[in-house]
């Protein structure tokens, strides 16, 4: 494997931790700010089967719900609206090469209307996962500041 294709695998896993990350962090701010950290079941480590009746109402929701919560809730934070259609076509899509060559292509397909059409499309290289995973590390960043400061504020008014 070429260092350029080593790159590759490495800025997508990066990516895709990046958004994994960032999905839970917004789960988290919607769950401190809602005072509902009580619920989330803590007891570790997590076995297949494990069952919880009780949870914060931010993990019932799937992503796109997710999306639009968290920016209401917390509109100074800039999440870039590609997000949603990036996440599910890493998601549930799929790359492919095209025409053989090293080139890959991000791919989701959707049969909504009976008819295979490609509701996401991107191609895929360095330079495009190198700028997503540089965006979405300073949201990281973003997100960890400000859970901190919603559990500050948690602490203050309780003490």
């Amino acid at each position: 494997m070429s260092s350029k294709e080593e790159k590759f695998y490495q800025y997508l896993g990066e990516l895709w931790r990046l958004i994994l990350l960032i999905e839970n962090f917004m789960r988290m701010s919607i769950m401190i700010n809602a005072g509902e950290e009580h619920l989330f079941p803590n007891k570790v480590p997590y076995r297949n089967g494990d069952s919880y009746s009780n949870f914060p109402e931010s993990y019932k929701m799937g992503f796109d719900k997710l999306f639009i919560s968290f920016n209401e809730k917390f509109p100074d934070t800039k999440l870039p609206n590609w997000l949603p259609e990036l996440r599910h076509a890493l998601a549930h899509g799929m790359i492919v090469q095209i025409n053989h060559s090293i080139e890959q292509q991000l791919i989701k397909f959707n049969t909504g209307s009976g008819n295979l059409i490609v509701e996401y499309a991107v191609e895929l290289n360095n330079e495009y996962l190198l700028t997503k995973v540089k965006i979405l590390d300073s949201i990281r960043i973003e997100l960890i500041e400000q859970i901190k400061i919603l559990q500050l504020a948690k602490k203050t008014t309780e003490g």
